[in-house]
């Protein structure tokens, strides 16, 4: 081992041990109101999903880079995850490594080594529609909002050459 890394097997846990006690961590900081829900669901999700089922019977002290940067390989391979939700399940992750190192369980920091190599990642464009931009071929002039339908978005067009609209009855 490298100097000042060694821990000792005494010491040594495996991150699915590691991983629980962060989330009964997590779960008081959310009784505590530090967290919220939403959080708290999220960072359960990342342990019980993507962090145990991959590396859980490993020993924390045996976990280098190259593991965590196979993590995100598969996790963007196999698991069909965008590389920027990857990236965010594996800086996730970081949070349990700083667990850990707080409790003396690990030396080195590999989790974070991997995410320096993960940087540059960007997060898709979302694409957004102007006035200007055709949708399918055809378009009313403008949309507004659909009472009769429910709908978010309606084209008045449509609703008004509807038979069944209630505005298109007559009175005898």
């Amino acid at each position: 081992t490298f100097e000042g890394t060694h821990v000792a097997d005494a010491d040594a846990e495996t991150i699915k041990t590691l991983s629980h006690a962060y989330l009964a961590q997590v779960e008081q900081r959310h009784r505590d109101g530090r967290i919220g829900r939403a959080r708290r669901d999220r960072l359960r999700l990342v342990v019980e999903k993507n962090v145990i089922p991959h590396l859980g019977a490993r020993r924390f002290r045996d976990l280098r880079a190259l593991d965590v940067e196979r993590l995100f390989m598969t996790l963007t391979g196999s698991e069909g995850l965008a590389p920027q939700t990857a990236r965010d399940r594996i800086q996730d992750f970081k949070l349990i490594e700083v667990f850990a190192r707080k409790r003396g369980a690990i030396k080195a920091q590999p989790v974070t080594d991997a995410l320096i190599d993960l940087r540059g990642i960007n997060r898709a464009k979302i694409r957004t529609f102007t006035a200007a931009t055709p949708r399918s071929g055809r378009r009313p002039s403008f949309f507004w909002p659909c009472i009769w339908r429910r709908s978010a978005v309606c084209a008045w067009a449509r609703c008004a050459a509807s038979p069944s609209a209630p505005w298109t009855s007559t009175l005898d």
